[in-house]
């Protein structure tokens, strides 16, 4: 017997397209890498710690200092 993920097997059950699922179901674009604002001290030191996590493969950082770059309030010159 061929081995059949508990996905393949319920997807016509309910309704859902066989194979593989999006990796977002609901369907959303990725949101573009946040800039940094020129003369920002706050700005410069997390895109720096993002550059930092890209190079180390650290994916997961690397989404928490995008989220830190977009919410961070205040823009203070260096």
């Amino acid at each position: 017997m061929i081995f059949q993920s508990h996905a393949d097997y319920l997807a016509p059950h309910l309704g859902l397209p066989e194979g593989p699922l999006p990796t977002d179901p609901m369907g959303r674009a990725a949101l573009p890498e946040p800039e940094p604002v020129e003369g920002c001290a706050e700005c410069l030191r997390l895109s720096h710690g993002r550059d930092r996590a890209k190079y180390l493969r650290d994916w997961s950082y690397v989404t928490d200092f995008n989220i830190f770059l977009r919410q961070h309030p205040d823009h203070r010159p260096i």
